[in-house]
């Protein structure tokens, strides 16, 4: 499953038997879409940011015969943990944030930093550190005092999905006086 704030979209390989018919999406139970035969993808939309949905999904043959359906969970994006708080640190920095709600939907945080400049989006970036789900802070050693780094925490859902439009916080590591 790959995620978005408000969708889902769902991946399959279909079976090789000759009398496919088609499939039987369900969402929470319920029936939301009937895929055909040849389809290995369907994207679901309208959905809550931050939720979860239990994914099922079922062959059908030529003679209505529907098999079993394994529910799969999957997650929308979460809204990111704000604000992020930086505290400077002789060579490091601290950020401490708040923790993203519903909190049991986070499989952890990823913390971005770029010593260059401000940034909108963390798609393509490796996180500088991933901190556990009931961690709210993060301790970034190692860096150089007087320059300042841009930094973004992602909450990142338990299906793995992250938002990756952020809007960095700046942070400056300070001598020790």
């Amino acid at each position: 499953t790959d995620s978005a704030a408000d969708s889902l979209a769902i991946a399959w390989t279909a079976p090789s038997t000759p009398d496919l018919a088609g499939f039987r999406l369900y969402v929470d139970g319920a029936l939301d879409q009937s895929p055909a035969a040849g389809d290995t993808s369907a994207s679901l939309t309208g959905l809550t940011a931050g939720g979860v949905y239990a994914i099922g999904l079922s062959s059908v043959d030529t003679e209505d015969n529907e098999s079993a359906s394994t529910p799969l969970k999957a997650y929308t994006w979460l809204a990111h943990p704000a604000p992020v708080t930086v505290t400077p640190l002789h060579e490091g920095l601290i950020l401490s944030w708040p923790p993203a709600t519903p909190a049991a939907h986070v499989l952890q945080y990823r913390v971005y930093l770029d010593a260059a400049a401000p940034f909108t989006s963390v798609e393509g970036r490796t996180p500088a550190l991933a901190v556990g789900a009931n961690s709210t802070s993060a301790n970034l050693p190692g860096l150089n005092n007087d320059q300042t780094y841009h930094l973004a925490v992602t909450a990142v859902t338990k299906s793995s999905g992250e938002d990756p439009t952020v809007v960095s916080t700046p942070g400056t590591p300070e001598e020790d006086t």
